[in-house]
């Protein structure tokens, strides 16, 4: 799962309290240090396989979630 968050302070505890409140364990979080003009992609790493409640969560808390291998999928070059 990937989060795109400003550059706020709070931002990565709202988001770790949000999926802790769930009852999912977090194995690690990845953080790209610049997405966007003032924004960061988080990649939290979650220990259950059932991510559909989180991920309704974070989007009525009105985070932007991106498949993180779509996204990686798209940078690839395309074969000619």
């Amino acid at each position: 799962m990937c989060v795109i968050v400003e550059q706020k302070i709070g931002q990565m505890k709202k988001i770790v309290d949000a999926i802790t409140e769930e009852n999912i364990s977090l194995a690690s979080i990845l953080v790209a240090r610049y997405w966007d003009e003032e924004k960061r992609a988080v990649f939290p790493y979650l220990l259950t396989q059932n991510i559909g409640p989180v991920k309704r969560k974070l989007k009525k808390m009105g985070y932007t979630l991106l498949d993180p291998m779509a996204w990686h999928m798209d940078q690839l070059p395309e074969n000619e």
